[in-house]
């Protein structure tokens, strides 16, 4: 097996004409009952031989896995039967080949991702990177850093343009007055300024 997963069990097998029958039950409540869903990809008959488990019948679902939900106490049991029938002869000759087509080396592996996968690939992050850029709340942090520098920025070019402050390398603000002893003049908190 690739990634064995769960245990299942069966009916009781009957023979009929050289041929054993039964049925794979996999129940969800097996077990203590299953903490995870998965996906039923293949599964595997053992015989026991001693001490010694011995695979006789492999199958596999192909392109058709089956998914099991997780068991829930007081829930409902999610159930799998695959009806399975192994011929018994002794004149049997069992022929495993596998088509050449079916392998692939590491760099004919990478040959395919770079061809076929990595331009959908880029287009899918272009797509990605472009509805970022067009969300204003992309970076809302870096949004409100930038607002203000640049609002600083042009407070500075006001007051050099309009009041001629050039020299001054400081600017004063009087939104308050903590720690400031007010000698003339009237203090407007709601302009945040000092009028005389």
């Amino acid at each position: 097996m690739i990634q064995p997963v769960a245990q299942a069990t069966s009916t009781e097998p009957v023979a009929e004409d050289g041929v054993v029958s039964f049925v794979v039950e996999y129940r969800s409540d097996l077990n203590g009952g299953l903490q995870e869903g998965f996906w039923i990809s293949e599964f595997g008959v053992f015989a026991r031989d001693g001490e010694e488990e011995i695979l006789l019948y492999y199958a596999t679902l192909g392109d058709f896995p089956q998914h099991v939900m997780a068991y829930k106490q007081n829930g409902a049991i999610d159930v799998r039967r695959y009806p399975v029938s192994i011929a018994i002869s002794d004149e049997v000759e069992v022929v495993i080949a596998y088509p050449a087509l079916s392998f692939m080396t590491a760099e004919e592996v990478r040959r395919f991702l770079t061809i076929n996968l990595l331009p959908e690939f880029l287009l899918d992050m272009e797509d990605l990177i472009k509805k970022h850029n067009e969300d204003e709340n992309a970076h809302p942090k870096l949004k409100t850093l930038l607002d203000a520098d640049l609002k600083a920025r042009i407070e500075r070019l006001e007051n050099a343009l309009y009041y001629d402050i050039k020299e001054n390398p400081f600017l004063v603000t009087f939104e308050t007055l903590n720690g400031i002893t007010l000698t003339k003049g009237v203090w407007n908190k709601n302009k945040k300024c000092l009028e005389c």
